[in-house]
């Protein structure tokens, strides 16, 4: 359920109801625990030269998409929100 409204005022229980989905998403992913954990031995070795050319590389080569910019016209500028 995620929120997606193009035009219109969600209800409370519209918002409820994303607001638990989030959180449901959130736990789904947790991960408790220490560094010390053996579970986050993934995240304790040193990070090699390799790595970091392959980090940039990455970066460089695949930047995150970028929404275009397009600006409308103000609707109801005269009204406030209630």
């Amino acid at each position: 359920h995620l929120l997606h409204f193009s035009g219109g005022v969600p209800t409370a229980e519209d918002v409820k109801r994303a607001i638990d989905d989030l959180e449901e998403l959130y736990q789904a992913v947790e991960v408790n625990g220490n560094l010390a954990d053996e579970k986050f031995d993934f995240m304790k070795s040193e990070l090699t030269v390799k790595d970091a050319m392959d980090i940039k590389k990455k970066v460089l080569t695949q930047p995150p998409p970028q929404a275009p910019v397009v600006p409308g016209p103000v609707m109801n500028a005269n009204v406030f929100p209630h």
